[in-house]
């Protein structure tokens, strides 16, 4: 397994060789622990950040980068289980996420192929673009830009689509390359291979354990690791993981327009087209299942592959990369971002979209720790109660997102 994100110049740090103490712990390195370590010692906070291996060598690296305000939950469904306000907050932190990371690519140089493109829900027949047809027009009633296309996309099975513009998509390792690089300059302390052990209430807000008997004193911790490592009791039973499966390809040179792309299946497949000098490569995935149940890879790679050849119909392609990767999927479609305890914080559970909500996440934090406020820190909340109606939905979701691919899958 093999992800085409790897590069081979990531910076490397010494392992946490003595005690420190700092004014904010950040445990996790990937791109939420790092957007959140960057932006607090932007606003002056003193950050140490603790990385179990190596930095951006989990989640991070297996990706497929999609950097959308569209959510794995449709707008419409988000209406029905929350009602207007939260919903449209929701899309507009994805909206304000996108803005901040172009701005922090221009203002620090960051080279990292950063591109504004549309992601277009696709339909398969007629049928389901009677669906896309009713979730543009709420798209629209909220005050956001989309339009319905009724005729099929370029190069490949499909019966028309809702199109939102101004999207985005990078190299997640080159960007996070160059957000370390920045955050190093602002004083953050990083150190691999200093995985956390345990986090305790403290005089000076909370001590943190590593497993090799070093410790940091912080007034506050972050805990980014993805899944959370200490499962804080206020986020039981408000997540499980999944896992999706990921094929990279090569295709030829205008095979597909440039941009992201949805079904409105479920589960869902997506994928990713990108231009190169001389040829396209597209990243597609899909086939996602919930991790416990164990399924052997190869079954689902298999009914990937099968979705590619029935739904690119002809199209001469070569597998350049593949991989599997986890999807923490929360209980009511929201993520977990905000504080738990006393000075301590959690990221976590960004289902599919990994990259907006990091950058949605460090930006919520970092306004927490500086006593700012936020106005999305209810939405988020992770010791919100889990409401029936939200519930209710998402429980729909996922029984046929298991009879739909799980099910479907083990028979194969």
């Amino acid at each position: 397994m093999s992800s085409v994100w790897e590069i081979e110049d990531m910076p490397e740090f010494e392992p946490l060789r003595e005690d420190a103490q700092a004014d904010v712990c950040i445990v996790g390195g990937g791109i939420a622990g790092i957007w959140t370590a960057y932006l607090l010692s932007k606003a002056g906070k003193s950050v140490i950040l603790l990385e179990a291996d190596k930095l951006g060598r989990a989640a991070t690296l297996y990706t497929t980068a999609f950097i959308t305000q569209v959510i794995d939950t449709d707008l419409s469904d988000l209406v029905k289980m929350f009602g207007d306000e939260k919903a449209k907050l929701s899309w507009l932190a994805g909206r304000e996420a996108i803005d901040q990371i172009e701005a922090v690519i221009q203002e620090e140089k960051v080279d990292c192929d950063f591109m504004r493109v549309p992601i277009h829900t696709y339909a398969k027949d007629d049928k389901e673009l009677e669906t896309l047809r009713d979730e543009e027009s709420e798209v629209r009633r909220l005050g956001f830009n989309a339009g319905l296309l009724e005729s099929p996309l370029k190069g490949f099975t499909n019966a028309g689509a809702m199109k939102m513009p101004g999207q985005a998509k990078y190299h997640p390792m080159k960007f996070l390359r160059g957000l370390i690089k920045a955050a190093e300059k602002n004083g953050v302390k990083f150190h691999e291979k200093a995985e956390a052990a345990e986090l305790t209430p403290s005089a000076g807000g909370v001590h943190i354990l590593t497993k090799s008997g070093r410790s940091v004193e912080a007034k506050d911790v972050v805990v980014a690791t993805y899944e959370p490592f200490n499962n804080p009791k206020p986020t039981h039973f408000k997540k499980g993981m999944y896992v999706t499966y990921v094929y990279a390809l090569e295709i030829p040179k205008d095979s597909l327009e440039v941009g992201l792309y949805e079904d409105n299946r479920n589960p869902y497949h997506y994928f990713r087209v990108d231009d190169e000098e001389d040829k396209q490569t597209m990243i597609v995935g899909g086939e996602d299942h919930r991790a416990e149940l164990g399924f052997e890879e190869g079954k689902s790679f298999r009914a990937l592959k099968e979705f590619i050849d029935d739904t690119f119909t002809g199209l001469k392609y070569k597998v350049s990369h593949k991989w599997q990767g986890g999807i923490l999927e929360p209980s009511d479609g929201l993520p977990l971002i905000g504080e738990y305890a006393e000075h301590q914080y959690v990221a976590a559970a960004f289902s599919g979209n990994g990259m907006t909500y990091s950058a949605i996440s460090g930006k919520i934090l970092t306004d927490l720790i500086m006593d700012r406020g936020s106005k999305y820190k209810e939405l988020y909340d992770p010791k919100r109660s889990l409401a029936g109606k939200p519930l209710l939905y998402k429980f729909r979701d996922y029984a046929e997102e298991f009879v739909g691919g799980a099910v479907k899958n083990l028979f194969k």
